[in-house]
This record gives structure tokens, sequence and C-alpha cells, in this order.
């Protein structure tokens, strides 16, 4: 065959062959849960073919939203980590692409995978016992989180000091009392709760109470107030002393100056 004839069919397959998207990724669900509920964590984890080499992945929403763009990770995968939510139920997919910026070469996006959120569990109550406005070194307050009576199989709970995780515990019965001692000023400040039951083969939390204040009086707050006046009348003092002296040194190099 004549080269000169052979050239341009050679060309133009080449051309087309880097036109083809190359093969679509693999999405999959971690953990493979039917549903989640809200305040779960889940992982959606794109993986190209072997014999590709991705550049990067891209997450996408049900309504083709761009989520998340990174770079493959040293497994040459991705993941697109989520806290379940209400308005996260829909299906996603991911995709890849090969070469630098400019010259991106995209992948087909992935059979997409549906994500399904349910409600949690209804929130407990919490309560002082016995409420004070107040307490002081020495009290001993009860925490009492208390499931809604409707819920049945509660198998623990939790409590919250402003937000992080103080206690968890397992229990069967459908309120706990968590016996707080009034130590010392760290002990103040938001308290809230939580209950687990067995769901869908799952411990499955519930959504959060809604918070109780413990605050302070006697000896702490009036040392903390004492301290902030103490603290803010001497600032007042350091910066009137200063502004005087600055004002007494530029009368003084006036002087100097006059008597030159």
């Amino acid at each position: 065959m004549d080269l000169t004839l052979l050239l341009p069919v050679l060309a133009s397959l080449h051309i087309s062959s880097s036109l083809v998207s190359p093969t679509a990724p693999t999405l999959s669900l971690h953990p493979p849960h039917p549903k989640f509920f809200e305040g779960e964590r889940l992982t959606l984890r794109c993986s190209a073919p072997e014999a590709e080499e991705p550049t990067g992945y891209r997450f996408f929403n049900q309504s083709g939203e761009r989520l998340l763009e990174t770079p493959p990770d040293p497994y040459r995968e991705a993941r697109l980590h989520l806290t379940a939510q209400l308005a996260a139920t829909g299906a996603y997919s991911c995709a890849y692409w090969r070469g630098a910026s400019g010259q991106e070469t995209p992948s087909e996006k992935s059979q997409p995978v549906s994500v399904q959120v349910m409600d949690a569990p209804a929130a407990p109550s919490l309560s002082l016992n016995p409420r004070h406005w107040a307490y002081h070194a020495g009290d001993s307050v009860g925490l009492v989180c208390s499931a809604p009576p409707s819920v049945a199989g509660v198998k623990g709970f939790q409590y919250f000091g402003d937000g992080i995780a103080v206690l968890a515990l397992a229990s069967s019965k459908s309120s706990y009392t968590y016996n707080l001692s009034i130590t010392g000023p760290t002990v103040f400040g938001s308290y809230s709760c939580s209950y687990w039951v067995h769901l869908s083969g799952r411990n499955v939390p519930a959504r959060r109470s809604a918070p109780v204040v413990i605050s302070m009086r006697g000896s702490w707050s009036r040392e903390l107030a004492v301290g902030g006046s103490f603290f803010t009348l001497n600032s007042l003092i350091f910066l009137v002393t200063y502004f005087l002296m600055k004002r007494e040194g530029s009368w003084e190099n006036h002087r100097m100056e006059i008597q030159a």
C-alpha cells in the first residue's frame, strides 16, 4: 500500500481514539447501608479502572453540581466524606480525568449510587435536678436525660458539654441521670444529651436535646469579677501614665530646645 495513502488513515485513527472518553470509574458506598439516619457518617469511593492513570477525580450530586475535585490518593482512588442529612438524599456520581490543565481528557461518569437518609430518632429532654439559677462550690446537680415516651429499646445515653462529648454509657432505661459535681469554673457552661437505639442492625444516635446552662455563683464569680475589674483598672492606669509621661517628655524636649 502506498504510504502516502496510509499515513492520513493512521492519523485519523489516532485523533479519533484520543477523542474517546476514558472508561467510566466505579462508585461505591461505605458502609453499604440501604438507608442512613441523620448524623451518621458515610463515604463515597470512586475508583478508576486498573489500566488508567487518573490525574484527578470529581464528585457530583444528582443535579450535576460538582461537590469535590481532588487528586487521587495513594491507592489511585478518591473519597467523598458526608454527614447524613435529609437534604443529602439523592443519587451521586463521579468521574476522573487524565492530562494537565487545559488538556484534560475527562472520563464518562460512573453509574449513580443512591443515598437514602431518614429522620434520626426524636430528641430527648434534658433537665437539672435540683434546678437553681446558679451553683457554687460543693454543689452536685443531676443532668436528667429522658427519651420520649414513644421510644422503645433505648441502648444508651451520651452527654455533651459545650458541644464536646463528655460521657457515653450503656443503659436500657428510658432515662438516665448523670450526677455532676461542681468542682470549679471548668464545669460551668452549656450541656445537652442524646440516646441511641438499635435500628437497621446498628446503634443509631438520636437528635440532641435542647441545651441547659449551668451557671456559677459565690467566690468564683466574685473572683472573676474582681479580677476583671483589677485588670481593667490597671490597664486604665497604665494608659493614663503612658500618655502623661509622653506629654511630659515632649514638654521637656520643647523646654530644652528653647534653652538651647
